[in-house]
């Protein structure tokens, strides 16, 4: 949020307010929560057509990269998947996307064309990403 104030109440805690600024993550399974510092636009950005990421893990870059343009992604490397980035990406394709990913991280992928189903729909693309060697 940019503005204003979000009263929480989790379990039994008291309940508690973020304001601008904070981003509360919840452990479902543990059942803890850890409040952070964010810069609000992150999260908002995808309104004005961009996708922001600020020293995130290429696993969280490519699954948000996979929502917005609804295809699979997997990444081949557990290490690759913890490697940081920083970009914001306004308003570009999925190709022109992944054409900048390859150029500024050390990635490579395979993009099959999408398939086209008997019913003239299209199949939900899967892309493989892996360590550039």
């Amino acid at each position: 949020m940019t503005n204003g104030k979000v009263q929480i109440a989790i379990g039994k805690t008291p309940a508690f307010a973020l304001v601008p600024g904070e981003r509360l993550s919840y452990n479902h399974i543990q059942n803890r929560y850890r409040i952070q510092q964010t810069d609000p636009y992150k999260w908002y950005a995808w309104k004005n057509g961009c996708l922001v990421f600020r020293d995130d893990p290429l696993k969280y870059v490519f699954k948000r990269i996979g929502q917005t343009f609804n295809v699979d992604i997997q990444i081949e490397d557990v290490s690759l998947a913890r490697h940081l980035y920083r970009a914001t990406f306004e308003n570009e394709s999925l190709d022109e996307i992944l054409r900048l990913l390859k150029m500024t991280a050390p990635i490579a992928y395979d993009c099959p064309k999408r398939e086209k189903s008997a019913d003239n729909s299209y199949k939900k693309q899967h892309i493989r990403v892996y360590r550039l060697k």
